[in-house]
């Protein structure tokens, strides 16, 4: 998948980014590796002014929360919280979390699990 966006803003999807393409007008094109099969409807695009935390490593998962800029202090939750999450999933269904990485963005619309790309809202989310 590849999206084109302004080069000031963020991109994320299911998958890790395997190019980043500067176009030189101000737009730059994100190009994301393979994602495993899955329904269309797990699939997430998240562009916009936002950072990410340093990647936790979860028992070999890197673990990564998206957030608005500015609002590195409110990440610890979210950090606990996913690492919490993958490691009872894989102790509950006895497999290994079966992608690469698994990333969470906060964002104030809704919330949402998608594969890979978990999105949660501080609005709608009491866990965020």
């Amino acid at each position: 998948m590849n999206l084109t966006v302004p080069s000031h803003l963020a991109a994320y999807s299911n998958s890790p980014v395997s190019s980043n393409t500067d176009l030189g007008n101000g737009q730059r094109t994100v190009s994301f590796t393979p994602t495993m099969k899955m329904s269309t409807y797990l699939v997430a695009f998240i562009i916009g002014p936002f950072e990410e935390t340093e990647a936790l490593d979860v028992d070999g998962v890197p673990l990564r929360i998206v957030f608005p800029l500015g609002n590195a202090h409110l990440t610890g939750h979210a950090l606990e919280a996913g690492a919490f999450a993958l490691r009872f999933f894989s102790n509950y269904f006895d497999i290994p979390y079966p992608a690469t990485s698994w990333t969470w963005s906060r964002y104030r619309t809704s919330c949402r699990a998608r594969w890979r790309t978990s999105v949660a809202s501080r609005t709608a989310c009491p866990i965020c």
